[in-house]
This record gives C-alpha cells, structure tokens and sequence, in this order.
C-alpha cells in the first residue's frame, strides 16, 4: 500500500514538474525574446558579410580563428545535443 502512494506522489510531483516547464505566458523568457528580435531588425538593415571570423580553441587549447561562411548551407555537428539547440535555434 506504502509503494502505491509512493508512486502516485511521485508521478503527481513528476506531472506537475513537467507543466511548469512547458509554461508559454508572460515571465522573463517573453521579454529577451522581444529584445533580441528588435537587435536582428536593426542588423538586417546593414549589408550581411560574405564571411565571418571565429575564435576557438583547438585540441591543444591554443586560440585560432576560422573564417566561415555567414549564412553556410550545411552545418556539420558532433553529438545530437548540438543538433537539438541548432533544430531549436531554426538553423
């Protein structure tokens, strides 16, 4: 009886926990992303780079820069969490 109402609490703190996390109204999150879509309004205006310089770290931790493409056609990832936050991202 004892593991029953384990559970049963359990699943209800698990449910509970899951609706808070999908909640979609008002709270911080909505305003940044009002602030970030008036900073890309204002670069969209200017004229795109053909390519774009990025400082990383290589194997031996020393910094170099890559030279990419702006808007690159394929993107090559390394595990499946990259692709989730691209496929989230709308790359």
């Amino acid at each position: 009886m004892k593991k029953r109402i384990l559970t049963l609490m359990l699943s209800a703190a698990m449910v509970f926990s899951l609706a808070a996390c999908g909640s979609t109204s008002g709270g911080p999150s909505s305003d940044s992303g009002q602030a970030a879509d008036s900073g890309s309004a204002e670069d969209s205006s200017d004229e795109k780079p053909e390519t774009i310089t990025i400082q990383s770290r290589n194997a031996e931790g020393e910094l170099t820069e890559v030279e990419v493409p702006y808007d690159p056609e394929r993107v090559a990832i390394l595990d499946m969490a990259c692709l989730d936050i691209l496929d989230n991202l709308g790359v």
